[in-house]
């Protein structure tokens, strides 16, 4: 169950829970973001409660993207997470992009629109707090 330390400002969305309950992949705004939305996980407690979020760090997380959605494999060995954003090379100096920069880069996967990545998820129970 989750208790009212969950039902805040920055409120998670787009929640999937891992097939055995041990942890809670998220999406959220929040201190300790990499980007204006990140992906957390929040482990299970002995007790059935859950954990406080843990951001995923910089290998699903860039200063750049809103995260959307994620969900792992049906055997747990990958994270599939939405991206999007643009390549950072695309941008001015004062952080604006071109619209010669947008038409070149829609159709790259760093083209602003959501794409899907995938990554190894063994790396999720490093993050579990004893």
């Amino acid at each position: 169950m989750l208790d009212a330390a969950w039902n805040r400002e920055d409120s998670p969305y787009n929640a999937w829970i891992d097939r055995d309950e041990r942890f809670l992949l998220f999406c959220m705004e929040g201190e300790g973001s990499v980007g204006p939305i990140d992906y957390w996980v929040s482990f299970r407690n002995p007790g059935d409660s859950w954990g406080e979020p843990v951001n995923l760090g910089d290998r699903v997380n860039q200063p750049d993207q809103r995260a959307t959605s994620i969900s792992l494999a049906p055997d747990g060995r990958f994270l599939f997470f939405a991206r999007a954003s643009f390549e950072p090379e695309r941008f001015t100096e004062d952080g604006r992009l071109s619209f010669d920069a947008i038409l070149e880069g829609h159709s790259s996967p760093w083209n602003g629109s959501m794409n899907i990545w995938w990554v190894d998820a063994s790396f999720i129970e490093s993050l579990r707090t004893p």
